[in-house]
């Protein structure tokens, strides 16, 4: 028996190898390219466990299925930071991670972070950003994310970026991980959908960060008769440091 608010989906003792590249070089008549390559593995055993809810406070255990983890992810892409008016900068982007095709063979190669991540990026200014998407905010499991993006330096320490973000699921599953869709996929077509980011970043001041973040979301074919509905997210976000 267990307390209901303290049920755990699944334990696991998990292990994550992985590496990165990164960097940035000048090309003279056309300016900086900035580019970044990371990869990681992820191998050990989990457990996942169904309960059963007794009552509103107390549930019990109804099964356990343990399962060998091994899967892999990456994340690429590159910048190039331009001379034209403006000093527009253009970026592409891909993110991986794996799914499993073959559930019942007793090894689960859906890919999961850490835990520790938070998915941020800086493409110019001071400030960071959720560049998987500021609504969606998926965790990289079982999913394809092909990003475009195009920014703009307002000075040396904000920026204005407008972003698109593409998803497929890896492997066509009614579970998505983790993100800030509720909605269930119907587990038979993999693609979730799209999203337009605009994210504007000035720090123009001493101890003040200020952030807008204004999203859209377009449901896909994975989500059956929900496809075509849209989601909106606006997000102001004041920092301020003594």
């Amino acid at each position: 028996m267990i307390r209901a608010n303290r049920k755990d989906a699944s334990d696991g003792d998990l292990n994550w190898f992985g590496g990165r590249a990164m960097g940035k070089f000048k090309i003279e008549h056309v300016g900086k390219i900035g580019y970044w390559l990371d990869s990681a593995f992820v191998f050990g055993d989990e457990t996942t466990q169904t309960f059963t809810d007794i009552n509103s406070n107390i549930s019990g255990v109804r099964s356990q299925t343990p399962r060998h983890v091994e899967a892999w992810g990456l994340d690429a892409g590159v910048t190039w930071y331009t001379n034209l008016f403006m000093e527009p900068y253009l970026t592409l982007g891909y993110a991986y991670g794996s799914g499993d095709s073959n559930p019942s063979d007793g090894t689960d190669s859906t890919y999961r972070q850490s835990g520790l991540h938070n998915n941020k990026i800086k493409l110019s200014g001071s400030q960071r950003f959720r560049y998987y998407g500021e609504l969606f905010r998926p965790e990289l499991s079982n999913l394809n994310i092909m990003t475009a993006a195009l920014g703009f330096p307002i000075s040396e320490q904000s920026s204005i970026d407008l972003l698109y973000h593409h998803y497929e699921q890896a492997t066509p599953s009614s579970v998505i991980r983790d993100s800030r869709i509720r909605a269930t996929p119907n587990g038979r077509s993999g693609t979730l959908g799209d999203e337009f980011d605009l994210v504007l970043s000035l720090d123009e001041w001493k101890h003040l960060q200020v952030q807008f973040a204004g999203s859209l979301f377009m449901a896909g074919p994975a989500f059956g008769q929900l496809e075509g509905n849209n989601s909106f997210q606006l997000d102001l976000t004041f920092k301020y440091s003594f």
